[in-house]
């Protein structure tokens, strides 16, 4: 393995890291980043963290087209797995939780566009679903029950 800097066709950055190299390397898309890296888009970051087989992988974070955060957390074959938070094109913390194939999956917590914890408990494909605590506008306990495809459907206590 060993540190590289990878550039466009046009010569700005592609990539910054780590990559193992395949034994008939011609093109500069057959480079397999593995281990620490940035990968770069129009000569600006979007993603800072682990590389296997050329795919954002373990832990890492992405960057829009502004520069902002959008996710910290860990990833599997491009995708979101596993602890993850999910930032707004504002900065502001969405989502604090878990993640399978990109969608909530498992325990997490929900807040609005006022940083206001609105759900916490558990997720199944993006929708809250098993146990979990509904919050209002001011942070007061509202439900907390069952939860099905979003839909509140039983009060425990």
């Amino acid at each position: 393995m060993s540190i590289k800097k990878i550039v466009y066709k046009n010569g700005n950055l592609k990539y910054e890291g780590e990559y193992y190299e395949g034994s008939k390397i011609k093109y500069i898309e057959e480079w397999k980043f593995n281990g620490n890296g940035k990968c770069y888009f129009n000569d600006k970051l979007i993603y800072d963290g682990y590389f296997k087989g050329g795919n954002f992988h373990d832990k890492g974070k992405f960057y829009d087209d502004n520069g902002e955060l959008r996710y910290d957390g860990e990833w599997k074959d491009n995708e979101y797995n596993g602890n993850g938070k999910f930032y707004d094109e504002n900065g502001e913390l969405k989502y604090d939780g878990e993640w399978k194939d990109n969608k909530k999956n498992g325990n997490g917590k929900f807040y609005d566009d006022n940083g206001v914890l609105r759900y916490e408990g558990e997720w199944k494909d993006n929708k809250s679903n098993g146990y979990g605590k509904y919050y209002g506008n001011n942070g007061e306990l509202i439900y907390e029950g069952e939860f099905i495809n979003n839909e509140m459907v039983s009060y425990y206590g």
